[in-house]
């Protein structure tokens, strides 16, 4: 029953409340039947804080360049909606006392006034070759945003009525640790991992900056696993702790040996307000699921290139390709409850 229209029953209850990061959600309840109503508004975003958390271990050289030069493709998509913007970087290096969460850069908070931005970014994301080579992404971006260093080193970037986006960048799994981990072994983040602080913890503690916590968001382009459709690229390492994270935050997940210039230009529509990752309220039956972007019907395809797709650990609905819902749309998700089983039978 992929992408048939549904009549729905009666309703006998309407709550209605906003999800943050610029999409207004109106859910029908209709507690005596078995259908559930979601309506998400694509709208754009109006103010965002960006913080790149940058890997600057001895192998990311290339991937800073190709972040910087496909900074236009990033910025474009969020000048068009006139928003009002800032960038940070911070590195992966929570040993150095320079970096440790401190925004990088002689220009730390980039904004739309700062002259030549497009050289103040291409000089920040540099953040060198040098840095710690056990990569803590995950604290390094929490220490960016969260007291003393928010407050102090990095005061302005935060602003409480903005969003806030954070997209890290590494070819490595995040090793975030309560100083269990000494040295400089990186395979101790394996033999150590149970030692790691706890990806749940990240999140929740990242939630908490806002009165929202939907206007929160990470997104990560790393190394995605032998069963992405990319496969494995090079030595990187699966980056399992951002995946994670960035499926609990509402973030996209893209290949860090991917194109740069169509994952910077997808980045920019996400965190412009273009959202391709939607939370569902209740798990579905996934075979009962219709979908509308303003009206057109849009089809299930689980491989991930011209539809929607379900993420089960996650209970997001994912658009792809051309199905990305554009700006000033309305998307209506109808369903029945069920267990999520991606294997359902119509």
């Amino acid at each position: 029953m992929l992408g048939n229209t549904r009549h729905k029953l009666p309703a006998f209850f309407l709550m209605t409340f906003m999800l943050g990061l610029g999409l207004a959600s109106c859910q029908e309840y209709n507690l005596a039947g078995s259908f559930i109503e979601e309506i998400f508004y694509q709208e754009p975003a109006s103010k965002v804080d960006i913080l790149f958390v940058m890997d600057n271990s001895v192998s990311m050289q290339e991937e800073q360049e190709e972040v910087a030069s496909n900074f236009q493709e990033f910025i474009t998509n969020i000048e068009e909606t006139n928003a009002d913007w800032q960038i940070g970087v911070v590195t992966t290096d929570m040993v150095d006392p320079l970096h440790r969460g401190r925004l990088y850069g002689t220009i730390p908070i980039i904004t739309p006034m700062t002259p030549s931005y497009e050289q103040a970014f291409w000089d920040n994301i540099h953040v060198g070759t040098e840095g710690h080579p056990i990569e803590r992404g995950l604290s390094a971006a929490l220490s960016a945003v969260t007291a003393p260093i928010a407050t102090h080193d990095n005061e302005g970037f935060v602003r409480d009525d903005a969003q806030l986006t954070i997209i890290a960048v590494s070819d490595e799994n995040d090793c975030s640790d309560n100083g269990s981990i000494s040295g400089e072994d990186p395979e101790a983040c394996h033999t150590e991992s149970d030692t790691l602080i706890t990806v749940p913890t990240f999140v929740s503690r990242l939630r908490t900056i806002k009165d929202d916590p939907r206007d929160v968001t990470l997104s990560a382009i790393v190394e995605l696993g032998p069963d992405s459709p990319d496969g494995l690229c090079g030595e990187a390492a699966t980056g399992h702790r951002y995946i994670k994270a960035a499926g609990m935050m509402g973030g996209m997940t893209r290949s860090i040996c991917g194109e740069y210039d169509d994952i910077m230009d997808e980045l920019g529509l996400s965190v412009a307000g273009i959202r391709s990752s939607f939370a569902l309220v209740r798990v579905p039956d996934v075979c009962s699921i219709d979908v509308t972007v303003n009206s057109a019907i849009i089809d299930r395809d689980d491989t991930q290139v011209n539809g929607w797709s379900y993420d089960a650990e996650n209970n997001y609905l994912n658009f792809w390709g051309a199905s990305v819902p554009e700006r000033d749309t309305t998307i209506v998700v109808t369903y029945q409850p069920g267990n999520g089983d991606l294997d359902c039978v119509e």
